[in-house]
């Protein structure tokens, strides 16, 4: 429930920043781009990724208001709602990371730009001339599924664009810092 500033303002109080764009998909992939999610799985069914990420988890209520989805919670009733501890999830990719395919978004430090849009990515699906997309746009990125929404949001390479300003329930965010 913060805006992307005040989650740039906790990292920074940190020492670290929030992740670009372009770290998060090599992260969440465990370094293999062809990687279509964060952890090892060959059960692609929702059945397989409802057991592997927290998704489609959503309450009736905020799950209506926002569009989102039940079919996790649905498909095995067994299942909590909502968000989960990190200690009860199994959502660990190749580096050990967390959560990184659901859970929650996060937020990431780029500005949205479409892929075909030619101010970050010219000609490509690869940035311009910089690792980040910084173009003053009223509209963030971010990355990763989250608890509310539909399995597929749990792609290594899902990004949604989401007002700067918004405070949303099922967006969090995580910090990077530079190797040394």
């Amino acid at each position: 429930c913060l805006s992307r500033k005040l989650a740039k303002e906790a990292c920074e109080a940190q020492g670290k920043r929030p992740p670009l764009d372009v770290e998060w998909d090599p992260a969440a992939s465990g370094g293999r781009l062809d990687a279509p999610y964060p952890w090892q799985l060959t059960d692609t069914t929702n059945a397989g990724l409802c057991a592997q990420a927290v998704l489609a988890r959503g309450t009736n209520a905020n799950a209506e208001a926002r569009n989102g989805s039940r079919a996790c919670v649905f498909l095995e009733s067994d299942l909590p709602e909502g968000p989960q501890p990190v200690a009860e999830t199994r959502d660990e990719g190749h580096f050990g990371l967390r959560n990184m395919g659901g859970n929650l978004a996060e937020w990431v430090a780029d500005d949205h730009s479409p892929f075909a849009d030619n101010e970050c990515w010219g000609d490509s699906n690869e940035l311009r001339e910089s690792p980040s997309c910084v173009t003053g746009a009223d509209d963030g990125v971010t990355k990763g599924g989250d608890y509310l929404f539909f399995t597929y949001n749990s792609h290594s390479f899902y990004r949604r664009a989401i007002r700067k300003t918004a405070e949303l329930e099922f967006v969090g965010f995580r910090c990077a810092k530079d190797g040394q």
